[in-house]
Formats: structure tokens, C-alpha cells, sequence
């Protein structure tokens, strides 16, 4: 009987010797494949070779998946010492460029679904490298003042902002990334992407297929996105209006904490004798008025900047309203983002 136990012993060891190799072979593969697919750009510094081709060739286009932040964080550190005019914000103020401020130096900071921590550690990227420009243009969207936006991307700054209120370093690791590592559906996508892979590519051209970056930070829509008709536009606002102001979900009241951290922000710019200027982004028609029946606090939000912008004596320009604007239907690409030459209107007001 002991010999049986033994024999049995040794087969269940093998047995769990060999399910564990052959389960390390298939993490192996799946890993490598994983790496090279990368169908997120998770691992493969994707936006420092988005740098390089902005600072060689002024255009980067092919693009996929990537962290804005980081993007924008390697064009700080690249940026002249000296400049003139840098734009903070969202998505919303992304397609803002050069061409609006002829002989100036300028740079396009912006970042999609930005919080009050994006627009503060991107501002501290700039401070501590010494490249605070002479003029900061903050784009102010509501959903800034929401403590329930559900935004987490400004983590990526996590260092930079804790770095600017002085906390000691935040842990944090993003466990999701390296999860992908090992992931079955991520190696799915991974296989999928390796012949067809989005590298980035330098390009003659602002107007491309894809997504486009030009030198001053600043974003041009792929073609597709980039011309869509009236028609079009109409029916993503209409998705907006129903599905996409998740950022703004239980905005009840304005957060204490954050308006706190916004004007410690806006005294800070304001210290360091720049100049500061707020610019507010309309909504399509359709949304606005899903904004004035659901959203009451964005237009308090409005209200409550134009306070603050008298009281410092700041200039403020546009408006979450588009009548106010005068920016019609045909100003947007779809519910929450205005064309250029919509924001090009809304800029000429400052002058």
C-alpha cells in the first residue's frame, strides 16, 4: 500500500509539475505577444516617439491609443524657455493652434475629460522646468467642479500635482496596465494589431486620415470625424445629450475642495506674473438644452466664473451657452466640441 502511495505521489507531482510549465509556456506567449501587439500602447513608449517626430518633423499622424499626458508632459520639457502663450484644458480646446496667435510662441496644452489635478500638475510641469509662458488661457468646463466626474487619466501627473501642493509622493500603481500583461482578450486584440499596428508617422499635411498632432501640442481630427455633415453632427449630439455627460452625473453642488485648489491655482499662475485669461467652450444647441433641463449647475458654474474673473480682474471669454457665442449648429464637430473656426470666433472676442 505504500508503494501504491508513493507511485501515486510522484504521478500527482509530475502531473502538477507539468500543468505548471505548460500554463508558464502559455503566460510566456501570451505575454510577448501581449508586448508586441500592445494594441493600447501601454508599454511601448508610444509618446516619446510621438516627440521625436513633432520635434524633427513639426507632424505626427497614424495615431491610436495613447496618453495624452505623457504626450503632453515630453512637449513641456521640449518647449522653448521662452513662451509667449500656453492653453490649459480639455478636449474642448485641443484644436486650438498657432495660427491664432501669429508671432507668438505658443503651446497647446490641453488633455481630454481634463480635472482641476490635469490643469494643476500640467501648470507644475511648467513651473518646475522653467517654462511658464507669459499668458495661460485655462479653458473652465463644469464638470472641472464635480466631485463625481469619475475621472482618473490626471494620474499619469500624479507626481507633478502632489508636487504642487507639496504632499509627500502618492503609491500608485496602475495595476490595470500591468494586467494586460497576462490578459486573454487583450492577447486577442494584441494578435489582431501586430500586422496593422498604428506607428506613428511624420506627415507633410495637417489634414490626414487619422488623428494628427502638429509641433505646438495642438490636435487635428481625422478625416472621417473632420467632416462630418450637419446631419451628422446632429446625431452625436443627440448620443451626448443621452449617453456621453457622464462627467457631469450627480453634479449637485460645486465641490469646496476643488474650487479651493482652482483659485489656489489661479493665484499661483497670477503670483508668478502671467497673465491669466479663462475661456468657456459652448455646447451644441442640443445639449445645452439637455444642460439647462438636468444640469442646473453648469450654468451656476458659469455664473460663479464670471464672478471670479471680475473679482480678480481677469479676462474671460466665450460662453457654455451657444447663442451667447453666436456659435450655431454648424460650429460643431458633435455635442461638446466646437470647430476651430468656432473657437477661432470665440478668441477674437479677447482683443
Amino acid at each position: 500500500m505504500k508503494m501504491n502511495s508513493s507511485i501515486s505521489n510522484f504521478k500527482m507531482r509530475k502531473f502538477i509539475l507539468k500543468t505548471a510549465l505548460f500554463s508558464l509556456v502559455i503566460l510566456s506567449i501570451t505575454t510577448v505577444v501581449n508586448l508586441l501587439g500592445d494594441p493600447a500602447n501601454i508599454f511601448n513608449g508610444y509618446e516619446k516617439r510621438m516627440t521625436e517626430i513633432i520635434l524633427q518633423d513639426g507632424i505626427v499622424t497614424n495615431l491610436s491609443n495613447y496618453d495624452e499626458r505623457l504626450l503632453q508632459k515630453e512637449l513641456i520639457l521640449n518647449a522653448p524657455d521662452e513662451l509667449d502663450l500656453a492653453v490649459l484644458g480639455s478636449s474642448r480646446t485641443m484644436m486650438i493652434n498657432s495660427t491664432l496667435f501669429p508671432s507668438q510662441t505658443f503651446l497647446n496644452s490641453s488633455v481630454s475629460g481634463a480635472t482641476i489635478e490635469d490643469l494643476i500638475a500640467l501648470f507644475q510641469v511648467y513651473k518646475k522646468n522653467g517654462k511658464l509662458p507669459k499668458e495661460f488661457i485655462l479653458c473652465v468646463d463644469p464638470w472641472l467642479f464635480n466631485k463625481s466626474n469619475n475621472q482618473t487619466r490626471w494620474k499619469s501627473l500624479m507626481d507633478d500635482y502632489n508636487n504642487f501642493k507639496q504632499q509627500p509622493a502618492s503609491f500608485y500603481f496602475p495595476l490595470f496596465k500591468y494586467q494586460q500583461l497576462i490578459s486573454f482578450s487583450y492577447f486577442q486584440k494584441s494578435i489582431q494589431n501586430i500586422p496593422n499596428k498604428y506607428v506613428p508617422k511624420p506627415s507633410k499635411t495637417e489634414l490626414n486620415l487619422h488623428n494628427t498632432r502638429l509641433r505646438d501640442g495642438s490636435l487635428v481630427y481625422g478625416k472621417d470625424f473632420r467632416e462630418s455633415s450637419v446631419e451628422e453632427v446632429i446625431q452625436y449630439a443627440k448620443k451626448d445629450a443621452t449617453r456621453n455627460l457622464g462627467v457631469l452625473t450627480d453634479f449637485n453642488s460645486i465641490s469646496p475642495s476643488i474650487w479651493a485648489d482652482f483659485e489656489l491655482l489661479c493665484k499661483e499662475i497670477m503670483k508668478n506674473n502671467i497673465r491669466l485669461t479663462f475661456i468657456l467652450t459652448p455646447y451644441h444647441p442640443i445639449v445645452y438644452n439637455k444642460v439647462l433641463s438636468d444640469f442646473p449647475k453648469v450654468i451656476e458654474t458659469e455664473t460663479l466664473i464670471n464672478q471670479f474673473a471680475k473679482t480678480q480682474n481677469l479676462t474671460l471669454i466665450g460662453s457654455f451657452n451657444p447663442a451667447k457665442t453666436g456659435t450655431t449648429e454648424s460650429g460643431f464637430y458633435d455635442g461638446v466640441h466646437c470647430k476651430m473656426s468656432a473657437l477661432q470666433q470665440i478668441i477674437k472676442s479677447k482683443n
